[in-house]
């Protein structure tokens, strides 16, 4: 299975399930639209990333697929981090070590946070691998 089919099922079944939980906070994926000049005061910025590809066996032809899924909580400065904490405890419930076509999710990881402009962005990084369909 390709990387782009592999993150093109990560953000259908996120996009679906996070839009039903937080209604009311926007959801950003990589390559989409946003109006940096006029941000929302909170939203969430997902994100796919990949690392490493390995066959699944010995002459195999099928591969495996290692990356992260990155979900940064994105709110300005001062506003306290209640509501990424929220985010990313649905998160953490939601995907630890779940098997959701086509990945294995592993142990989600604290990402730490970071500060630009006013802006404070919390982030939390899910690895997973894929499995060969």
């Amino acid at each position: 299975m390709s990387t782009l089919l592999v993150q093109d099922s990560l953000i259908t079944n996120v996009e679906a399930a996070v839009k039903l939980q937080f209604p009311t906070i926007p959801v950003y994926y990589d390559n989409q639209p946003f109006d940096a000049n006029n941000p929302p005061p909170v939203y969430i910025d997902v994100e796919v990333e990949f690392y490493a590809s390995e066959p699944t066996g010995v002459g195999a032809q099928k591969s495996r697929h290692r990356g992260f899924l990155y979900v940064s909580v994105v709110m300005k400065e001062g506003t306290g981090s209640r509501t990424a904490r929220q985010v990313h405890d649905w998160f953490i419930q939601r995907l630890a070590y779940q098997n959701i076509d086509p990945v294995q999710f592993e142990e989600p990881l604290p990402n730490g946070s970071t500060t630009s402009r006013g802006w404070k962005a919390y982030e939390l990084k899910i690895p997973f691998f894929s499995r060969p369909l």
